[in-house]
């Protein structure tokens, strides 16, 4: 039973846009509504699934300057969990355009992310979401298609730079701000 919940969940990650009821003899396990469009509809659905203070240890990933970027849409965006996250039930979602999948590279990148940021072997909740053009991810290299493969081998490298920001920003930690000076001393 707590497969098929696990799998009704990544539907309901995928697909805020819908609403979903998943019941087991006489229970209702599931019941989440569909969330109006808007930057903040995966946040308001993960808040739904697991509960609005686990949603509130969720800090942003997002990558802009996507190969999709002329299109307006983002290369990998989703939230990382602060280190709370890190204690309890594990749960990572990585999605390739929209599919769930459990590919061993994306993993190992956001696995080496968190050591190296956080040098620790804790990891945090994950909600990655990577979009591609079609051509860019091959789908078909596993049976179940769990896994896939990315034609741009520099891809898990930009990957590793967008979660490690994200990861430095779930422990409080932010870029420093540059300050401008108004005039050079002559």
């Amino acid at each position: 039973l707590r497969r098929c919940v696990d799998v009704v969940e990544g539907y309901v990650l995928a697909r805020p846009d819908v609403s979903f009821r998943l019941g087991s003899e006489g229970r209702v396990l599931l019941d989440v509504s569909a969330q109006p469009p808007g930057d903040d509809a995966l946040g308001r659905r993960i808040g739904e699934v697991f509960g609005e203070a686990f949603e509130k240890l969720l800090v942003k990933v997002d990558e802009g300057g996507s190969p999709l970027a002329s299109s307006g849409q983002r290369f990998a965006h989703g939230f990382v969990g602060s280190p709370a996250t890190a204690r309890g039930a594990r749960r990572s979602f990585v999605f390739v355009n929209r599919r769930l999948v459990r590919d061993r590279a994306v993993l190992a990148t956001f696995y080496r992310a968190v050591r190296d940021e956080w040098r620790s072997d804790e990891f945090p909740s994950l909600f990655l979401f990577i979009e591609l053009l079609p051509f860019d991810v091959d789908v078909n290299v596993h049976p179940q298609k769990a896994e896939v493969r990315f034609r741009d081998p520099r891809l898990m490298d930009r990957l590793g730079e967008t979660l490690r920001l994200a990861l430095a920003r779930a422990r409080g930690e932010e870029a420093a701000p540059l300050r401008t000076t108004s005039s050079l001393p002559e």
